[in-house]
């Protein structure tokens, strides 16, 4: 949890390679994925996911029934205003769906730790809270919100179908020291991608696919500038994105690393000063926008065709690939430094970092709170997933085919993705030929992956020191990479954020995780 703060269910392949990579410490709950629909590419319990080149025909109810008694049921979330429910009819079509009557509140990300702490101060939390980094977060769990392990460990999930459905990398978000506490929105843990546009590697008479080293990798980078014209391999930060990718290519653990028991972050490694040298190289070449800092706007640049490449996380791929204004979107595999193959990625945490939980209850109301999380999980294919993204057929969509079409009423979508939503877990456009490209990429890359072995635990120094004592360090780096500072300064770099934060940090991580282990 704490290093989430310092740094968006379907049928799976007849003969697996392996389960999806959870750190050691969770309590897994066991995974059944739903093979209620056949998917165009399949998925992997190693968490590549399905591609669907179009909604299935003749969605089916996924339950047997509305989960709830007729009784009020309240909710905070991240999330716009609602309209009014007695002018919102997805917000009617959901309490009859559900048979409850929902009390949403909601409140912009920019606001939201804000409120968090006043509901922590009063104690006066609602029925679903969705819960983000905060302060002390095992005591305001241990406090406030039931401990949902007995009811979702193991074998015990099966009572919930769609939550069983759920890939187990999804967990790690709701799971603090050991313990389950909420349940969040599944999403790829296929990490960082570098993405390129075709048609300016076209241009350059360039072959995306002939990177399989470190130099092939800074020859390409060379290969697309051309400063004259104003184009450059990269316009990113150059700590915060190519940094990390050159430190992936050489091996580098995925920001923490675990050996019986001990951890052991990233930034010590030997290879991370060696990446911070190479992108103060590339920085030297001018392969790098000479205004990345000054002037940051790397989207923007790749937009407009004056980079070439782009450090972005998997899920951009799809919304690059859908702008006309992008060309021929596609990744590269990154490779191991020396040559030999991809890379091992380091593998992105599987879900998206804010959770929900439930407010201490009795048994019974525990249980039917997890029952609508479970209608919240429908999988992708079914009659409610189409209800729950879409909203109400013939006033917020029609169909196309097989596809929901938004049109007509303009409501604003209930912000239901962040409470177990499958939407971001499977492949789906009608573009055959971007889903099949990202269904081999993360198939390349995923089986191979790393997992930040510190996805689970919870540091309070990292929490409230972390974010603050890597400013510095970060400062360090930047003027190391732009000359100002040279190489000999990352030792000292290095020493003052491991005084500051990182072994605090180390400690409280290894006592969670023999904790956890326990």
């Amino acid at each position: 949890m704490g290093a989430a703060a310092a740094l968006a269910g379907c049928r799976s392949d007849e003969e697996p390679h392996g389960e999806a990579p959870t750190p050691s410490a969770l309590p897994t709950p066991v995974y059944v994925p739903f093979e209620g629909v056949e998917p165009d590419l399949p998925g992997s319990r190693e968490g590549v996911q399905p591609g669907f080149f179009s909604y299935p025909a003749n969605p089916q109810q996924f339950s047997d029934g509305p989960p709830g008694d007729g009784g009020a049921v309240s909710l905070f979330t991240q999330g716009k205003q609602l309209m009014a429910k007695n002018r919102n009819k997805r917000w009617q079509q959901l309490d009859a769906d559900l048979n409850v009557v929902t009390e949403w509140s909601t409140s912009t990300n920019s606001g939201y730790l804000a409120k968090l702490q006043v509901l922590s101060a009063s104690g006066d939390f609602p029925d679903i809270t969705q819960l983000i980094p905060m302060p002390q977060m095992p005591g305001v769990l241990d406090k406030y919100f039931t401990d949902l392990t007995p009811y979702l460990a193991g074998e015990e999930i099966t009572k919930y179908p769609a939550l069983a459905a759920l890939p187990p990398s999804a967990w790690s978000p709701g799971t603090i020291n050991g313990r389950i506490y909420g349940v969040a929105q599944p999403r790829t843990i296929a990490g960082r991608i570098l993405s390129f546009r075709g048609d300016v590697l076209d241009q350059a008479r360039i072959d995306a696919d002939s990177v399989h080293s470190g130099e092939d990798f800074l020859d390409l980078c060379r290969e697309v500038t051309d400063a004259e014209r104003g184009v450059h391999a990269f316009g990113a930060d150059p700590v915060a994105w190519i940094v990390p990718a050159v430190a992936e290519m050489m091996g580098a653990p995925n920001v923490w690393e675990e050996r019986d028991g001990e951890f052991h972050s990233a930034y010590a490694s030997d290879v991370y000063p060696e990446a911070v040298d190479v992108v103060r190289r590339m920085w030297d070449e001018g392969l790098i926008r000479p205004d990345s800092y000054s002037n940051p706007g790397s989207s923007g640049w790749w937009k407009a065709g004056n980079t070439a490449l782009f450090l972005q996380e998997f899920s951009g791929w799809s919304r690059a690939g859908a702008d006309p204004d992008i060309q021929q979107v596609g990744a590269i595999v990154l490779p191991k430094w020396d040559g030999g193959g991809a890379a091992p990625i380091h593998l992105s945490e599987g879900a998206y970092y804010g959770f929900c939980a439930l407010r201490q209850a009795d048994e019974a109301r525990t249980d039917q709170l997890l029952r609508i999380l479970n209608h919240f999980a429908a999988p992708f294919g079914t009659a409610e997933y189409v209800r729950l993204a879409w909203g109400v057929e013939g006033h917020n969509f029609t169909y196309d085919g097989t596809d929901p079409v938004a049109s007509g009423a303009s409501e604003e979508a209930l912000p239901v993705a962040y409470l177990g939503s499958t939407s971001a877990s499977i492949l789906y456009s009608d573009d055959q030929d971007l889903v099949t490209a990202q269904h081999d990429h993360q198939s390349q890359t995923i089986p191979n992956g790393i997992t930040n072995p510190a996805l689970g635990l919870y540091s309070d120094a990292d929490f409230n020191s972390g974010p603050r004592a890597y400013r510095p360090f970060k400062a360090g780096l930047d003027d190391i990479i732009q000359g100002r500072r040279t190489m000999a300064d990352y030792a000292s770099l290095l020493s003052a954020w491991q005084s500051t934060v990182g072994e605090k940090a180390k400690a409280e991580y290894e006592t969670a995780f023999a904790g956890a282990q326990a």
